[in-house]
């Protein structure tokens, strides 16, 4: 049940998500470096790839694990509060009347969990990013409220979200 006026850490489910998706990565890196013919390489690499890939493979869980250890959220009747960051601590509060959609989505693997993303976006020129390149230039939004709730939650927020008078709400 979604707690109002109380500081909320992530459920542990949303923390074996992430370490799920760190181990693919991680089997992927391992198997690649295993078998990709190292005589072909100069010998410095080769020495730089047995320092890195291990590291890599310690760094990668660590950092899901430290993320999700230090993120937490405050849901109030007008506003999300998400505090996040590990080195660099980031306060970002979102008020539910500025934002403009939100959306939820599950894929395979947050279904296997029983979460859901959900992503809020305001009208906010900070969300846009454009990138500039020879073939043309593309804007991406970056979402002001990006979090990964489980099912009831997510719901219990969107709920929530709507009686701010969201002009679109979108369950994909």
């Amino acid at each position: 049940m979604l707690q109002l006026n109380t500081t909320q850490k992530l459920s542990k489910k949303v923390l074996y998500y992430h370490l799920l998706n760190s181990a693919i990565f991680v089997v992927i890196l391992v198997v690649v470096f295993l078998f990709f013919p190292k005589n072909q390489m100069q010998p410095s690499l080769v020495q730089a790839l047995n320092f890195i890939v291990p590291v890599l493979v310690i760094l990668i869980p660590l950092g899901n694990y430290l993320s999700w250890k230090f993120f937490s959220y405050t849901i109030n009747e007008q506003n999300i509060i998400i505090q996040s960051g590990v080195i660099f601590r980031q306060n970002k509060s979102v008020n539910f009347n500025d934002l403009q959609n939100i959306d939820s989505a599950f894929g395979p693997v947050l279904g296997l969990f029983g979460l859901r993303k959900v992503q809020g976006f305001t009208s906010s020129p900070g969300q846009l990013i454009i990138n500039h390149s020879k073939n043309g230039t593309t804007t991406q939004r970056v979402p002001d409220v990006n979090i990964i709730l489980e099912k009831d939650l997510a719901q219990e927020f969107l709920d929530l979200a709507r009686k701010g008078d969201i002009q679109k709400v979108q369950s994909v």
